[in-house]
């Protein structure tokens, strides 16, 4: 059996390596979150403005000119 002999400094790289890479992971998390929720609220507001345009749809003497309730 072969016994490698790790020192101290290599330990420090590991470590220092594993401990930069956290705010990197970090930084791809919140990337993929915030293009989650954009995707979310633009299906949200597509949905909204589908039920909104079908209401008005129904409604066509809402915009006749002679149905304002101004002089």
């Amino acid at each position: 059996m072969i016994r490698v002999k790790v020192g101290i400094r290599f330990k420090v790289l590991i470590i220092t390596g594993f401990l930069l890479s956290v705010p990197w992971l970090g930084y791809q998390y919140i990337g993929e979150m915030e293009s989650y929720l954009r995707r979310g609220q633009e299906k949200n507001l597509i949905g909204t403005a589908g039920a909104v345009a079908a209401a008005l749809h129904e409604r066509p003497a809402l915009f006749l000119q002679n149905a304002s309730f101004r002089d």
